[in-house]
């Protein structure tokens, strides 16, 4: 058939193989949030067919590969005939008779052009399945051989099957509920495919193909003859001979629709430009099973394409190893700030802040930095034995292993939806893991081991800017070659600290010492786990060491370390009355002094500044306070609200009249100091509602009394009463006491102590306020 007459499906595929190339996307008609444009285009289809009615799909533009050899023949058939003509001629006059019809080995090269759809996929893809439909309600084995030369190159499953659809006739008549099940539960068809998106879209549009041709009454051989020889489902065909088959063409053509994703192009552009760089065996063909199934058994259940994830892979990695090549020093380095608003839209090469931020952020082209540095082609290796070496690693204990750290497990972090949010400690973790499987390859023997201590270390350092990331990584690299696949710990327990360099000092000196106790007797490693894995303590836990006499032995440890767990657990940390620090307060004023600001603990623990600045502290400059509650004899771990309330009521009378005692009765105090600030000025205190005294502030004595008679007090029930918040150094906060045109300010002297207001111009002093209420009875 001539060129110029395929406008229609039947009239390409009668001539041509049709292959969707790998550069294409995948078929999306059976996605939900396909479903109108689905629903209306296999309805117009059958609709005209049954009608009948013309209907015209627009263009459809592509590739002819392999015409050449066609239009070769053809030529070749012309010259001969002409030359037999001329033959022929000179015979008849010898009164020979030769024939001038010439007989082709091949009457046409059916199956030898391959048309490479540029746009037009999904349509083309949706048309092969309503011939399909009506060829196997027919029985129809010669138009489903047909049929078989449509094929899908974007994964090895799509294509597989294509050809299992045509290769079967299936059994289906209109009292068939689903023919996706059908098909599905197949012999032929494998579990696997279930993870196609491709696979998964062509089962749903078959199924409702048939939901449509199963409530008429259909002819399907009249429908056959009416779609495949009457010409009534037609588009415009354009053949491209005139372009290169390039992503830049397939995106500017395909522009009204979805463009390809960013790791569709960036497959693409390894399969076409690394075939002879990336070694590993069978890479194209893991790219779509073997690696693609680390990414979908990673995947939340709300996540239907793995794509960005995939590509995240290799920009995570490929970014620590940029990284390593910048240098430390620039102080642009330590602004992560810059960089996470960083434009990426627009890429200078040159510029490491641009480089990063497209790297680092999710649904980012990565594509043109790849390209452009030497480095991405000397690592890729590494970046695909990766992703082989996690396909055979047995991730021992992941729940528990960054239960601590992370909000997901560590199949998640290095496969997941995690990947595209990582803060710069997930990324150094990131990074710690994978170049270790790549150190120790197979041998993952002290995986687990490895993924512990190199996570206590990373999260309770601070990391959170460039700078810090590459000091980080490099401390790694270097740990990561002492450590190679020998025991952890027992390389641990051998090294100084100053030969891990980086580090926080005090985590390391802690995992040297956990190191040497569990190569001393490996019964510690599992109690470590569980102390490491407490929702507060994230891995550091040297603080119960201190707790224990010396020697330290494990039930020693085990006493303090459930002790402690249940002072710090979640029950208590989520008390809004301020429970623990209240229980603390009962036993000695354990406020931290800086100047003249006395400051308490936040229960926040989001993130290592957050725990740093607030129980932590606690933990290294007062934990004798805490040595002392939990060694009291009305301490129960068992019941810890119940018993930190009961401390509370036995130690009140001894705080009672010294200024920590009034919020150890008083847990509203507290909230009012929304910075955990409170100010001393000579003898008084004040609440400060931000950082600085400019902001709005109260005092205590008078606030505490105010918040427990703010509802009204029996005494005075004639005056309404208030307070005055003020701000500014120059005022002070005091109780209003109103009645009708009266209004009584009641203020406490900072150096005297005592309580006093304005009275026709005079200064009136009182001892306590109950003195003064007295005064105004």
């Amino acid at each position: 058939m001539s060129i110029e007459n395929y406008n229609t499906f039947w009239s390409i595929i009668n001539d041509n193989k049709i292959e969707i190339p790998t550069i294409q996307r995948d078929y999306t008609y059976g996605r939900k949030s396909a479903t109108t444009i689905r629903e209306k285009l296999v309805a117009d289809i059958i609709n005209s067919i049954i009608v009948p009615n013309p209907l015209n799909l627009d263009f459809v533009y592509g590739k002819l590969l392999g015409k050449e050899n066609h239009i070769t023949q053809e030529r070749n058939k012309n010259n001969i005939r002409s030359l037999l003509k001329t033959i022929k001629l000179y015979a008849s006059d010898l009164n020979i008779e030769i024939s001038d019809e010439v007989v082709s080995r091949n009457a046409k090269l059916e199956g030898k052009i391959n048309f490479i759809p540029l746009d037009g996929q999904q349509r083309l893809t949706t048309l092969f399945l309503i011939h399909w439909y009506i060829a196997q309600r027919n029985n129809d084995v010669i138009a489903l051989s047909s049929l078989n030369k449509f094929s899908y190159s974007t994964r090895l499953s799509s294509k597989e099957f294509c050809k299992i659809l045509c290769f079967k006739q299936y059994n289906f008549d209109s009292k068939t509920d689903s023919v996706s099940d059908l098909i599905s539960n197949s012999e032929e068809y494998f579990s696997s495919w279930k993870k196609d998106p491709t696979v998964n879209s062509m089962l749903i549009v078959i199924d409702e193909i048939h939901k449509l041709f199963k409530s008429k009454d259909v002819d399907y051989k009249d429908c056959w003859n009416k779609l495949t020889n009457e010409n009534l489902i037609t588009f415009d065909f354009f053949d491209l001979d005139d372009f290169e088959l390039t992503d830049d063409l397939y995106i500017k053509m395909n522009a009204r629709g979805r463009h390809l994703t960013n790791f569709e192009i960036f497959k693409s552009w390894l399969i076409k430009d690394y075939d002879g760089v990336i070694l590993e065996d069978d890479w194209k063909k893991k790219f779509d099973i073997k690696w693609y199934d680390l990414f979908w058994k990673a995947k939340e259940k709300s996540i239907y394409k793995i794509d960005s994830e995939f590509l995240q892979h290799f920009k995570i990695l490929f970014l620590g190893d940029y990284m390593k090549s910048q240098n430390s020093n620039d102080s642009r380095m330590n602004d992560d700030a810059e960089l996470e608003n960083y434009d990426t839209e627009t890429l200078d090469l040159d510029d490491f802040k641009s480089v990063i931020g497209i790297l680092r952020k999710k649904d980012s082209n990565p594509l043109e930095i790849f390209q452009n540095y030497d480095l991405f082609k000397d690592k890729i290796n590494e970046y695909v034995e990766i992703l082989d070496l996690a396909s055979s690693v047995a991730f021992i204990n992941q729940d528990q292993l960054l239960k601590k750290y992370i909000d997901t497990d560590l199949f998640k972090l290095l496969f997941g939806e995690k990947l595209n949010k990582l803060t710069w400690w997930d990324t150094t973790l990131h990074y710690a893991i994978t170049r270790y499987l790549l150190k120790v390859e197979n041998n993952s023997t002290y995986f687990s081991e490895w993924v512990r201590v190199i996570s206590n270390l990373i999260y309770n350092t601070k990391i959170d800017t460039p700078k810090l990331f590459i000091e980080a990584i490099r401390s790694i690299d270097l740990l990561i070659d002492r450590v190679d696949s020998k025991n952890i710990y027992q390389v641990i327990n051998t090294l100084r600290e100053e030969e891990m360099i980086f580090f926080s000092p005090s985590q390391k000196t802690e995992e040297i010492f956990k190191a040497q106790l569990i190569v001393q007797d490996n019964r510690w490693e599992k109690l470590f786990i569980e102390a490491e894995n407490h929702i507060y303590f994230y891995g550091q836990i040297g603080f119960i060491f201190k707790l224990c006499n010396s020697p330290i032995d494990i039930n020693t440890f085990t006493i303090n370390y459930t002790k402690v767990a249940s002072l710090f657990s979640e029950e208590v940390l989520n008390d809004t009355t301020f429970l623990l620090t209240r229980s603390l307060l009962a036993i000695g004023d354990c406020f931290y002094i800086n100047g003249n600001e006395r400051i308490f603990n936040s229960n926040v623990r989001g993130t290592l500044r957050n725990r740093t600045e607030n129980w932590r502290k606690f933990f290294d400059s007062k934990l004798n306070f805490i040595e002392t509650i939990i060694n009291r004899p009305d301490f129960n771990a068992n019941n810890i609200i119940q018993s930190l309330n009961s401390i509370i009521k036995t130690e009140f009378p001894n705080s009672k009249g010294k200024y920590h005692g009034k919020f150890v009765n008083n847990y509203k105090l507290f909230l009012y100091a929304k910075k955990n600030i409170i100010r001393q000025h000579n003898k008084n205190y004040y609440l400060l509602n931000s950082t600085r005294i400019s902001g709005y502030f109260v005092e205590l004595y008078t606030y505490a009394w105010f918040l427990k008679n703010e509802k009204g007090c029996s005494i005075i029930p004639k005056y309404e009463i208030s307070y005055d918040y003020v701000k500014g150094q120059d005022n002070e906060p005091g109780i209003v006491f109103k009645k009708g045109d009266l209004t009584i300010n009641l203020r406490r002297n900072h150096n005297t102590k005592k309580y006093y207001i304005h009275k026709e111009k005079q200064l009136l002093e009182f001892k306590t306020i109950e003195e003064f209420i007295d005064s105004i009875k």
